[in-house]
């Protein structure tokens, strides 16, 4: 997949309605005693790690890039006509129903997951779970803000909350 192709794909996952609409998460990542800019730059280190992952050589990859091409090279004198035994929206509907999209954008995402959960290990970090409660405060808090920013980190910090919300 091109290199250029690649920060589409995670937009497109990332910012698909659906995502768009879920919940808050259920998740987080944490490291007691973590200052909020230590906090900031190690999510934005590792957040780029992931979305600057060189996906061109997995499979998933390949099959987007077949059936891109397939798609490219069609004859451009295809016309719609009953004589041709597919047409050339026919072709292109082929060419994407058989590389499955949906399903190879979900195999990058879960690399570039797991890129990121690496990282954040590797740096101290452990998963928790957050209360319904947290969940509830924080879908109160519109994303990327200050405000948000803060309360994540006034949780992720807590040696408390990150010993008995360990997930």
């Amino acid at each position: 997949m091109p290199r250029a192709l690649v920060p589409f794909v995670l937009g497109t996952i990332l910012f698909s309605p659906a995502a768009l609409a879920a919940s808050a998460p259920r998740e987080s990542w944490g490291k007691a005693g973590v200052s909020l800019d230590r906090y900031r730059e190690d999510a934005v280190l590792c957040g780029r790690q992931a979305y600057y992952l060189d996906v061109s050589d997995t499979p998933a990859a390949k099959a987007l890039a077949r059936a891109s091409s397939l798609i490219e090279n069609l004859p451009s004198n295809i016309n719609e006509t009953a004589s041709q035994p597919v047409s050339g929206a026919e072709a292109i509907a082929m060419a994407v129903q058989g590389a499955r999209p949906e399903q190879r954008f979900r195999e990058i995402a879960a690399l570039q997951k797991s890129t990121l959960e690496k990282c954040l290990t590797s740096l101290g970090y452990v998963r928790f779970r957050l209360t319904k409660e947290q969940r509830g405060h924080l879908s109160k808090l519109r994303g990327g803000t200050p405000e948000r920013h803060a309360y994540l980190h006034s949780l992720a910090s807590d040696p408390k909350i990150l010993s008995t919300q360990h997930g």
